[in-house]
């Protein structure tokens, strides 16, 4: 039930196979989709089906995956704070994800990716809240075309940034719109000394590319709720 557009907003959830199976909370991924698309995104992207296999073969944790719509003007038209989807999202979404199901609401059991304009935000909340989250992961993320006031600019936020900042995967196809400021980012990532992976697989701003960084996406924002990695 949305605060800001004065309506009921879509989300897809996706629940492990054992999620009636056990009684401790489960980490949760939130997964933003890009523009124009909505909250089927991920799921034609084939998330699921790399998700459910990577639990079966041990390589990817129990994990409930959130992939809501991101209600317009608010996903395109703000940029952060008070009346965007940042407040969107800490004041509806996660709270009603807390209260319906198993999921932690421990920061380092939560994870957030976006795509394109939804990298964006997956950024801009990440580093405005690097406590409410343990990882971050950013595919083809649009900041050339990002308009942000400075407080809400990704850029400007990951300047200053230290060893207490999410974890970040950020990716790109060769010939993509976005590489030029994922690269851009990174390198200040890089200078900051905040842990990173950037991945450059072959093609454009288009699903192809995404699809080719998911796996990789994957197990970097789930690496630490591998029971084994934590041993």
């Amino acid at each position: 039930d949305s605060r800001l557009v004065g309506a009921w907003i879509p989300a897809h959830l996706y629940l492990p196979p054992c999620y009636a199976e056990r009684a401790e909370p489960y980490p949760v991924l939130y997964l933003f989709h890009g523009k124009p698309q909505d909250e089927r995104h991920w799921e034609l992207l084939g998330i699921i089906d790399l998700v459910e296999d990577g639990i079966r073969k041990g390589v990817l944790p129990p994990v409930v995956l959130v992939m809501p719509y991101l209600p317009e003007p608010l996903f395109s038209g703000t940029d952060g704070g008070p009346g965007s989807y940042e407040q969107e999202f800490f004041s509806a979404l996660l709270p009603f994800v807390e209260v319906d199901y198993m999921v932690s609401s421990d920061g380092d059991q939560r994870a957030l990716a976006g795509i394109s304009r939804g990298a964006v935000w997956a950024l801009e909340m990440g580093l405005r809240h690097p406590d409410a989250f343990g990882a971050l992961a950013a595919l083809s993320p649009a900041l050339s075309l990002n308009q942000a006031r400075e407080a809400y600019d990704p850029i400007r936020l990951a300047e200053g940034l230290d060893d207490t900042a999410p974890r970040i995967y950020l990716g790109a196809g060769d010939s993509d719109s976005a590489l030029m400021g994922a690269k851009q980012l990174r390198d200040i990532l890089r200078q900051e000394g905040v842990e990173y992976a950037f991945s450059v697989v072959p093609g454009t701003h288009d699903g192809t590319t995404w699809k080719a960084l998911l796996p990789e996406m994957l197990r970097f924002v789930t690496r630490d709720w591998i029971p084994s990695a934590k041993e």
